[in-house]
């Protein structure tokens, strides 16, 4: 059975709710990203939201704004489910599978963000 923890990202593209969308439009286009997880510090690391890409341009379009103009706070979704670090991919597959997702929010047992695990398209 293989561990999570071996199989995740273990260095995710992260922010904290004051980073200007500038600057992870930056992020994402210098990674080829489409997501980036929004921690409350740099530091602590605790998971606060995620920004895919097209939240982005949606958010500025219903408040007639500049993206220029927001910061991740106000552009960032709730993370809707994680799993903890020590789970196994099977664990991982099955509430990928329940709720519809390809990528999950691994996190310590205190909420610190460790990893994502993306499923593997075969």
């Amino acid at each position: 059975m293989n561990d999570i923890r071996d199989l995740m990202t273990t260095e995710p593209l992260i922010c904290t709710p004051l980073t200007s969308i500038d600057n992870i439009i930056k992020i994402m286009e210098d990674n080829n990203a489409n997501e980036i997880m929004v921690v409350d510090t740099i530091l602590e690391k605790h998971l606060v939201g995620k920004i895919y890409g097209n939240d982005i341009s949606a958010k500025s379009v219903d408040q007639s704004v500049s993206p220029s103009a927001l910061n991740a706070e106000q552009v960032m979704k709730p993370v809707g489910v994680t799993m903890r670090e020590t789970a196994t991919e099977k664990e991982c597959l099955r509430l990928m599978d329940l709720n519809q997702i390809d990528s999950l929010a691994i996190v310590d047992d205190e909420g610190h963000l460790c990893g994502i695990y993306n499923r593997q398209i075969q």
